[in-house]
């Protein structure tokens, strides 16, 4: 039990169990749905790597740890939002949780390098094709729905970014999350939070859609960059502060750059925008 909800703490890159058991209630006060499509992902993964993926190199504390539960968990909520409820969910459900295990297992034993939610993001997408190649539903993107023009609410927009770690834009759930980061490290928490600021700020003045902006959808890549930032990188307050506004700037014109090329973005502006960062500065990526 303890690795499963580790998985889900893992989503907020930490590393204990309650931080797990709040990112869950986060998704519950949002959708049951979620909440039992995730669990079940993350349940599947957490069997493959412990009966396949252990002969295959799988570290038994990378198990432990929940590394190979996390990708599980927030394909799970992917494909409940953009594909409709029905067999083909229930079919590539299963699929996408086998999926994420082998491509952790090729980022961590021959690349070599830290996989962030790349596996989910791959598998997301291969589903998403084989989900309008088999179903012939229309598959929605992640953050879409109707396109409903409203002002700026800067509470909810900060709130709703820091839920959307999770892909819950929910302020609730965001209050949740912040909770669960704040569990493990209080100034990551902290930080998290300014990144949801910024980013919400920054979308703000480049004129880009309030509704979205509403939604976190430009915000959360930038928490998730910053937690990584802060746990590679040993920095004086200014510099941190430097790169938490660089981090915000980057991830929003990835997402608002990727949205008009009309991609499902997912976490792919914080994956970029992490090994871009690591590269210049040359932290070790492994």
């Amino acid at each position: 039990m303890l690795p499963i909800l580790r998985g889900f703490s893992q989503i907020g890159f930490q590393n204990n169990s309650v931080s797990g058991l709040l990112i869950l209630c986060a998704i519950a006060v949002n959708s049951w749905l979620m909440l039992l499509m995730a669990i079940l992902a993350v349940v599947i993964a957490y069997y493959i790597a412990y009966h396949i993926g252990q002969k295959l190199g799988a570290e038994p504390s990378d198990l432990e740890a929940g590394l190979y539960g996390y990708n599980a968990a927030l394909l799970g909520i992917a494909l409940v939002n953009s594909v409709p409820l029905s067999a083909w969910l229930l079919f590539l459900l299963p699929l996408g949780a086998t999926f994420t295990v082998g491509l952790m297992l090729v980022f961590r034993k021959i690349l070599r390098l830290p996989a962030y939610s790349c596996p989910f993001i791959l598998s997301a997408w291969i589903l998403l094709w084989l989900a309008l190649l088999l179903a012939g539903e229309s598959v929605s993107e992640l953050h879409s729905g109707e396109v409903v023009y409203e002002e700026l609410n800067l509470l909810n927009a900060v709130l709703n970014g820091v839920g959307q770690v999770s892909f819950q834009p929910s302020p609730m759930s965001g209050v949740l999350v912040l909770l669960a980061l704040a569990v493990g490290s209080l100034p990551k928490a902290g930080w998290a939070l300014l990144a949801s600021v910024c980013s919400v700020i920054f979308a703000y003045v480049l004129g880009l859609d309030s509704t979205l902006i509403n939604t976190g959808f430009f915000s959360f890549n930038a928490i998730l960059a910053v937690l990584v930032v802060v746990d590679r990188m040993q920095c004086q307050f200014w510099s941190l502060l430097a790169i938490v506004l660089l981090m915000a700037g980057v991830t929003v014109l990835l997402s608002a750059g990727l949205m008009k090329l009309g991609l499902i973005a997912f976490t792919t502006p914080f994956v970029l925008s992490t090994y871009l960062l690591g590269s210049i500065t040359r932290w070790r990526l492994g």
